[in-house]
């Protein structure tokens, strides 16, 4: 991210910058959801309770500081560690299932 691009991140209300974190966060989860499965780690499902826990903020169903936080320490608890997942062993995994997928489509 350049300057000028964080910038104009860090000018936005508090609740746009919510939004594009939320935002972004929904454009990866399908990601998290393919690494859970094939590493056979994480728990997706309460990481999507947790961003439908934030759009329902976004619209007007406020989440109190002590809820923020306990949702922010469930999902601390499921980001990967490559030290402990190596990222070679997950992208080997990653390729088996895509060769699957596509082999049953074919």
């Amino acid at each position: 991210m350049d300057n000028k691009q964080r910038d104009r991140l860090f000018n936005l209300s508090p609740t746009h910058r919510i939004a594009f974190a939320a935002s972004c966060a929904e454009r990866l989860f399908p990601n998290y959801v393919a690494f859970s499965r094939d590493a056979i780690w994480g728990n997706p499902q309460q990481l999507r309770e947790a961003l439908d826990a934030v759009w329902s903020h976004l619209l007007g169903n406020p989440l109190t500081p002590s809820a923020t936080r306990k949702l922010i320490k469930q999902c601390e608890l499921f980001v990967p560690d490559t030290s402990v997942l190596p990222i070679i062993k997950i992208r080997s995994n990653r390729r088996r299932s895509i060769a699957r997928v596509c082999g049953n489509a074919v």
